[in-house]
């Protein structure tokens, strides 16, 4: 299970800022959701919107690391 510190910092504990940032985008993105979703007002095209940019950017992430990344780029970072 993965605490805070590891979903905004690297595995040498510096804070990245592009973790950081993108956690606070998908914070976003998904309290919007609720709150649209809470008033009633959700739409396909609003929640297709929603997947294609959280989803999307998840997997354009893995694919630049799995071409330019390390060998064990990819992985998920799961620990025992």
């Amino acid at each position: 299970m993965q605490t805070f510190k590891d979903l905004i910092s690297t595995p040498q504990g510096k804070v990245s800022h592009t973790k950081f940032w993108g956690n606070v985008a998908y914070l976003t993105a998904t309290g919007i959701m609720v709150v649209v979703t809470y008033r009633d007002k959700l739409t396909w095209d609003l929640f297709a919107i929603y997947l294609t940019v959280v989803g999307g950017s998840a997997i354009a992430s893995k694919l630049v690391a799995l071409r330019y990344g390390g060998k064990d780029a990819g992985k998920d970072n799961e620990q025992a």
